[in-house]
């Protein structure tokens, strides 16, 4: 099983450590939580034991970190917690590797992620995954019409061992959230950039 680091890190995107966001480029240890983002998305292990000054893992990088704490501190929804088991991680891990995007609905107490290649159409690849929730039934509406990126949601809770359980929420601009009830991972996902401006126009 992949360590907390090497989840943290696949949020991270160091092919912009020389661009205008090198803070993106590394994991950053806070004072209590090691975060990694690129701008589209955020992975955070929270509650660790704190040091007494915030570091970057690429000592090399000096800038000031994102606030990121209040991308976590939205009015976030809970919609149920679903279990992610390693053949569910395969079929996942599948569907990305077919679309680039996926859709998410609900549906008898079920989260089905629906894959499609292109977030401005309605049009929907004929794969899909569905996760049974249990906890409370799993009820997207609303701006779960959005597309996100698949991979962001393998990396975020598709692992390649073990099974994981996960809470799931949504942010009234229809970011995506998954908290670990296991641990105290958390992951964050942003619409795609074109969903995203829809929601905002």
């Amino acid at each position: 099983m992949e360590s907390p680091s090497e989840w943290v890190s696949k949020a991270v995107n160091p092919k912009l450590r020389n661009g205008n966001q090198p803070y993106c480029a590394s994991t950053y240890r806070d004072t209590n939580t090691l975060v990694g983002l690129d701008m589209h998305r955020l992975h955070a292990i929270e509650d660790l034991s704190a040091v007494a000054q915030p570091y970057y893992d690429d000592r090399s990088i000096d800038h000031q970190y994102p606030t990121y704490s209040r991308v976590l501190q939205q009015d976030w929804r809970c919609h149920g917690l679903i279990t992610v088991t390693p053949k569910t991680s395969k079929r996942l891990r599948g569907l990305a590797s077919l679309c680039e995007f996926v859709r998410l609905a609900g549906k008898d107490g079920s989260m089905i992620f629906l894959g499609e290649n292109n977030p401005d159409s309605d049009a929907i690849v004929d794969v899909s995954v569905t996760i049974y929730a249990h906890g409370r039934d799993v009820n997207f509406d609303g701006g779960m019409s959005l597309a996100f990126a698949s991979k962001y949601i393998v990396d975020a809770i598709a692992g390649k061992s073990g099974c994981s359980s996960w809470a799931v929420y949504t942010a009234p601009k229809g970011s995506l959230m998954f908290r670990s009830t296991i641990d105290t991972r958390v992951a964050v996902i942003m619409p795609t950039c074109r969903q995203r401006l829809a929601v905002a126009a």
